[in-house]
C-alpha cells in the first residue's frame, strides 16, 4: 500500500490540467454540488470519479451515522479542538508523510489554515446530515480527495522525490495513518470526560469508515471494529512512526497554530492566555500521544497545565451526569450544540484565512516556488 495512490483521482487531475484554465474545476465543483448529470459534457475521467464517488458500499448503515453524528453534535467545540491537535502531532512522527508536508509548506508556513481546514472538515462531516450525499461533510471528503491528487501530482513532477526511501508520495498506507489519529475519538471523548455508549462508540467507527472511503482510502485499510484499529495502530506504529529531523518543527508550528482556533484575550491578558493554550495542548500532546517520542517531536516537559486537565475531565463529567439525568438534557444538548459548533467553527475559519474550498490546483508551483527560493 505504501505504492499504491488513487488512479481515479490522479487521472482526474491530469485530465482537469488539459483543458482551459478553470473548466476542470468548474466541472468539478458542479459535480460534486449538483451530481455529475447536472455538468453538460463532462471529461470520461470526472465522470468515472463521480461514478465511484456515487456509489455507496453496501454496508453503509446510516442510521449509525446518524447515531455518530448526534453525538457529536453534543460535544462541546473545545473538546474537538483538544482532540485533534495531538493527532496532528502524532502524525508528524512519521518521516515519509513529513517529506511531503516541508515541501508543500502547508503544516509548517500554513498549520494555522491547514488545521482550521481540517477541524473544519471534521465538524462538517459530524453535524448532523453531513455525510448525506449533497451534506457538507460529504463534498469536503471529494474535495480533501482532490486535493491528494493535486499534491502527488506536485511531488511526482520532482526531480529530487527519493521513491525508495519515502515510497509513493500521498500513498494508501500514509493516508490510512492519516486518519488513524480519528479513529481513536471514542476513547479520546471518554478521557476528556464525555460519556458515551458502546453503541455510539461503535458508530463513530462506522462513521470514520465511511469518511475514510469517501476520501479515497482503500477497502483493505478501513477500519470497521475496535480489533481492526489495534491491527492497524499496530503495523503504523512499526511501519511508518519514526521521528525525524522535521518533527520538532510541525509541532512547533502546530502547537503556535491553536492560539488562531480559540478568541483568546488582548491587551494585557494576551501573553498569559497564549502560554496557557500552548501548554495545555503541549501537554496533551504528550500524555496522549508523546511518552515515548517526546524529546524527538520537540515536545516540551509537562507544565502546571498539565494539573488543569483532571479539573476539565470532572466538569464535562458533570455536564454529562446531568445531562443523562435530566428528562430533555440530551436532545437539548443536541440541538444547541450543532448550532453552536457552526457559529465557533465559522469564527475560526476567519481568524484563521482557512480555505474551505481546498484550491489546491497551484501546489506545483508553490513547491516549484518553495524550492527555488530555499535553493
Amino acid at each position: 500500500m505504501a505504492q499504491v495512490a488513487d488512479p481515479l483521482a490522479d487521472n482526474l487531475v491530469a485530465a482537469m490540467r488539459t483543458l482551459p484554465r478553470g473548466e476542470g474545476r468548474r466541472q468539478f465543483e458542479q459535480a460534486v454540488d449538483d451530481g455529475i448529470e447536472a455538468v453538460a459534457d463532462p471529461i470520461p475521467e470526472l465522470v468515472a470519479f463521480m461514478e465511484a464517488i456515487d456509489n455507496v458500499p453496501y454496508w453503509v448503515d446510516s442510521r449509525k451515522i446518524e447515531t455518530a453524528q448526534r453525538l457529536f453534535a453534543r460535544i462541546p467545540m473545545r473538546s474537538i479542538t483538544m482532540m485533534t491537535i495531538p493527532g496532528f502531532i502524532l502524525t508528524y512522527a512519521a518521516t515519509r508523510p513529513n517529506q511531503v508536508l516541508i515541501r508543500t509548506g502547508d503544516l509548517d508556513e500554513g498549520a494555522t489554515s491547514r488545521i482550521a481546514e481540517t477541524i473544519a472538515w471534521l465538524v462538517a462531516c459530524t453535524h448532523p446530515g453531513g455525510m448525506d450525499r449533497f451534506g457538507e461533510g460529504f463534498r469536503s471528503c471529494v474535495r480533501v480527495r482532490l486535493v491528494h491528487a493535486y499534491v502527488r501530482s506536485a511531488m511526482n513532477g520532482l526531480d529530487e522525490w527519493d521513491y525508495d526511501n519515502w515510497d509513493y508520495p500521498v500513498n494508501q498506507a500514509q493516508q490510512s495513518l492519516t486518519m488513524l489519529p480519528f479513529t481513536l475519538l471514542s476513547p479520546s471523548l471518554f478521557a476528556l470526560g464525555h460519556v458515551h455508549s458502546p453503541r455510539e462508540s461503535a458508530a463513530i467507527l462506522h462513521l470514520l469508515r465511511y469518511m475514510s472511503h469517501v476520501v479515497g482510502v482503500r477497502p483493505e485499510l478501513q477500519i470497521a471494529n475496535r480489533s481492526e484499529m489495534v491491527r492497524l495502530t499496530w503495523l503504523a506504529l512499526w511501519s511508518e512512526i519514526k521521528p525525524d529531523q522535521y518533527s520538532p518543527r510541525l509541532t512547533e508550528a502546530a502547537l503556535e497554530a491553536t492560539y488562531a482556533l480559540y478568541n483568546l484575550p488582548s491587551g494585557s491578558f494576551a501573553a498569559p492566555a497564549r502560554w496557557a493554550t500552548y501548554h495545555l495542548h503541549a501537554d496533551l500532546a504528550v500524555v496522549t500521544s508523546g511518552l515515548l517520542y517526546r524529546k524527538a517531536m520537540g515536545l516540551p516537559r509537562l507544565s502546571p497545565m498539565a494539573l488543569t486537565l483532571p479539573a476539565i475531565f470532572v466538569a464535562n463529567l458533570a455536564n454529562e451526569v446531568a445531562r443523562i439525568a435530566i428528562p430533555g438534557a440530551t436532545q437539548f444538548q443536541t440541538a444547541r450544540g450543532a448550532h453552536r459548533r457552526k457559529v465557533i467553527m465559522h469564527q475560526i475559519v476567519d481568524r484563521s484565512k482557512a480555505d474551505l474550498a481546498y484550491s489546491k490546483e497551484d501546489t506545483s508551483q508553490k513547491v516549484n516556488r518553495k524550492l527555488s527560493l530555499s535553493g
